[in-house]
């Protein structure tokens, strides 16, 4: 059992530990991070149209329930 454990937590340490050097090393990088900037940005933008675009979609659907203020009585 404590092999078994061993031999699980062993590579899963290392992998964090590789990680977390890959992650200090990329924020060093200036430019890296300017490019994952504009890029969530970009998405957070297109997102950001997409739920609109929805929101209005429902907007509409919920106006044509209600009769139209033009509509005779």
């Amino acid at each position: 059992m404590l092999t078994l454990g061993l031999a699980v937590l062993l590579p899963a340490t290392a992998l964090i530990f590789v990680n977390f050097l890959q992650l200090r090393s990329f924020d060093r990088d200036k430019l890296l991070e300017a490019a994952i900037h504009r890029d969530f940005q970009e998405r957070l933008a297109l997102t950001e149209k997409k739920i609109d675009k929805q929101a209005y979609g429902m907007i509409e659907e919920a106006r044509e329930l209600f009769p139209s203020p033009d509509a005779n009585p």
